[in-house]
């Protein structure tokens, strides 16, 4: 029950951010979304090389929730900055 959550509340935080990347995608800042996701993989990977031999499964459920949490936080910041922009230009 326990993974399930987390994996239930990583999969809604993807769910709520899942617009940021057609935005940055469509103002042209296709480059900025995918360095995000390259940096949440190489993110992913490093938790779980740590997490997952000390807490198992457990581990890994953590490691996506903070994942999660890291991509939504970056790429929305990188959409406000976008938004900001066209704001500050017109």
């Amino acid at each position: 029950y326990t993974l399930l959550l987390i994996l239930g509340i990583a999969a809604s935080i993807d769910l709520i951010g899942v617009s940021y990347e057609p935005l940055l995608m469509a103002a042209n800042r296709a480059r900025t979304s995918v360095t995000i996701k390259l940096f949440n993989a190489a993110l992913l990977l490093a938790l779980l090389f740590f997490l997952l031999p000390r807490m198992g499964t457990l581990g890994g459920a953590i490691a996506q929730l903070v994942v999660s949490v890291v991509g939504f936080v970056l790429m929305g910041s990188a959409a406000r900055r976008f938004s900001r922009s066209l704001r500050d230009t017109g």
